[in-house]
């Protein structure tokens, strides 16, 4: 009885957030499924099986997804019923679009329901076919797709075979006192929707929805950035399925729903006087597909927030009121509930987005993020820019790193970091931003370690002054991007199929003829012969720093940053050890951070006299990669920490992990 009672709870959370179209079926509890084994009536809900639903991909044609043919076949015992959903354009009379699955912004979100009730029995054998006669081009929240030309089938069961519930609810809740009005409201819309159902959404099968580089409903940079992280976990999803298929897997005798891993976060913001703040919005700006969620009334919020995802440690609670000019900020820890956040006026950054020729840019995007340690995000706002490209984001508290960043078609992009004092209310006037046409381009060819040209390797292109951009090479191994800004940038080509190959340069733009060999990596990128210094003298420092005199470091810990100018998250790590130079060098650690690609130098030598950077910085004279590989950098910012004797202790953790690995020496 006590599993009942959890999924009637689990039912009625979802229902009154107003989501009440989300439930699956297969995550309905069995205690709701029938025990009937005979056929029933039933109306009959189905979904597409498509690989990439979590992307809320929508069919933007209608009329070219209805052109093709869907029919469903349900077999129990000797007979097979068929049933065609749509064929040639119309829509058959006996089945309609579902509207529970229905999205704003696309004509189909995968659903089909029954326009009547059919038999439907726990044994049946389901088989979908479905065929395309047109490319279906869609666009979702994420990123761009196409559900290629073509027929597709695939078998499954019922997720969920349901009958009426609705009477033994109401039992066990009238066990407990009287049905309050909002349980019966809840056990109505239970009823409306989930009375005599057929779910299906268990298919053996999925159809690939290939990932496309069009622009999505994200910036470009985002949109190619997230299209690559897929196609890694892809790889390593497979990796899995392949080390799981060779294991024994243990029997059961039921499948339990599965719920995703949310953390409950409550609490009250109010103002300085006391009083509560309503209409203020809450959000996790390291959660970027959490919307956020505003306070109510008496100023009290409740958010459900699956922190895994973003795989850091430390998330902050952001409280901004923009018409009132308040913000507050709170670290989650481990309780959650009955959190109280101050609002206090608000820091306010200005700036201006100009081209080169000091016009303003009015279609310019601006995207501000926060920095807490080493990890930066944002929170999802539109900052709205005048004709004369003028901005201004108020709201935010006081005390922390923001990162502006301007971008606009056309154009390439550009940052501006700001670190704001501790004192409310203070207002910022950033230098302009001045984005680089976009109006050149690169090209060059990829080979492997035998010099053979390589098809078919995706390519991205990043930049500290352009938009990131991706393409293929073609079937002799060459590319070409066009429309890039002026500057210099990395290029990464990757094959991911087993093996994986990658690789990277720097060039610039202009540039026709990079040349980028690929090798095998892991899941993960780093070389397949990995290399770690843990518990392995240091190499030689001096080799880096022309004039560098050893006895610096004589009897010192030694703490080693890899760090790269033009990357963000590095900048904020130089930035963070500046403000601990002091006290660490209380604790005899000499800090030595190493430029690990070729820059241009005066800009490196301004923005360390401008942020007072005092600890020891050189640049790798020559050959990158190889003194990456020997140092045992798999990333940028890379730490490493040795004892005084210079024996490494620790390597490739994070600045807040700084004090835990001090302990070890």
């Amino acid at each position: 009885m006590r599993n009942y009672c959890k999924t009637f709870i689990i039912f009625y959370v979802i229902l009154f957030t107003g989501n009440v179209f989300g439930i699956q079926g297969n995550i309905i509890s069995e205690i709701f499924q029938t025990k009937i084994n005979e056929p029933q009536e039933r109306i009959i809900s189905l979904k597409l099986p498509l690989t990439k639903p979590y992307l809320n991909w929508t069919f933007m044609s209608k009329e070219d997804f209805l052109s093709g043919k869907l029919v469903l076949h349900i077999t129990r015992g000797n007979e097979t019923q068929e049933m065609v959903i749509f064929d040639n354009g119309q829509l058959s009379d006996e089945w309609k679009e579902n509207n529970e699955q229905q999205i704003q912004g696309g004509e189909i979100y995968f659903g089909f329901i029954s326009a009547k009730k059919h038999l439907t029995a726990q044994g049946d054998k389901l088989k979908l076919e479905l065929i395309v006669k047109k490319d279906l081009p869609g666009i979702g929240e994420l990123q761009s797709g196409i559900l290629p030309v073509g027929t597709y089938k695939t078998e499954g069961t019922y997720s969920a075979l349901l009958d009426e519930y609705d009477s033994q609810i109401k039992e066990q809740l009238s066990k407990n006192g009287e049905i309050t009005e909002q349980q019966q409201k809840a056990l109505d819309i239970m009823k409306s929707h989930y009375n005599n159902k057929a779910f299906m959404d268990s298919w053996q099968e999925q159809w690939p929805v290939k990932i496309t580089s069009e622009k999505g409903w994200l910036p470009e940079e985002q949109a190619v950035t997230l299209k690559v992280t897929l196609k890694q976990l892809e790889t390593l999803q497979e990796q899995l399925k392949n080390i799981q298929s060779n294991q024994e897997r243990p029997k059961t005798s039921k499948t339990e729903p599965k719920i995703e891993n949310t953390t409950k976060i409550s609490g009250t913001v109010y103002d300085e006087k006391g009083e509560p703040v309503s209409d203020a919005l809450v959000t996790v700006p390291l959660i970027s597909e959490f919307k956020g969620s505003k306070t109510d009334n008496d100023g009290k919020f409740l958010i459900n927030v699956n922190l895994e995802r973003a795989g850091v440690k430390d998330f902050h609670l952001l409280a901004r009121h923009k018409e009132r000019n308040l913000a507050a900020i709170k670290q989650i820890e481990d309780s959650n509930d009955n959190l109280n956040l101050m609002m206090l006026p608000g820091v306010t950054l200005s700036s201006k987005v100009v081209d080169p020729n000091g016009s303003g840019i009015q279609n310019a995007k601006i995207e501000p993020i926060i920095w807490f340690s080493n990890h930066g995000g944002n929170w999802n706002e539109s900052v709205e820019i005048n004709e004369k490209g003028n901005f201004q984001i108020n709201a935010l508290p006081a005390g922390f790193s923001y990162t502006i960043i301007a971008q606009a078609d056309g154009f390439g992009r550009d940052d501006v970091n700001i670190q704001t004092s501790q004192t409310p209310g203070d207002k910022y006037v950033l230098e302009p931003m001045t984005l680089k046409v976009a109006n050149l381009s690169v090209s060059g060819f990829v080979v492997d370690e035998n010099d053979k040209p390589v098809a078919k390797a995706e390519i991205l292109l990043q930049g500290n002054s352009l938009l990131t951009r991706y393409t293929v090479t073609d079937r002799n191994g060459k590319f070409t991007i066009d429309k890039i800004a002026e500057g210099e940038f990395r290029i990464e080509a990757d094959i991911f199929e087993t093996p994986r190959l990658s690789g990277h340069v720097r060039a610039k733009t202009g540039s026709t003829n990079v040349k980028i060999v690929v090798s095998e990596v892991d899941s993960s990128g780093r070389p397949v012969q990995d290399h770690s210094l843990i518990n392995k003298p240091l190499p030689r420092i001096e080799s880096l720093f022309p004039g560098f005199k050893p006895e610096k470091i004589r009897d010192k810990n030694i703490l080693v940053c890899f760090w790269d100018y033009e990357q963000r998250p590095s900048r904020n790590s130089i930035l963070q050890l500046a403000k601990q130079t002091e006290k660490l060098k209380e604790k005899d650690i000499e800090i030595i951070a190493i430029q690990a690609s070729k820059i241009e130098l005066a800009p490196l030598d301004k923005w360390i006299q401008e942020n007072n950077i005092t600890f020891t910085i050189g640049v790798i004279p020559s050959d990158h990669e190889k003194t990456q590989f020997d140092w045992g950098v798999k990333s940028l910012p890379w730490l490493i920490l040795t004892d005084k004797y210079h024996k490494v202790i620790a390597e490739g953790f994070g600045i807040a992990e700084l004090d835990e690995k001090l302990g070890t020496n």
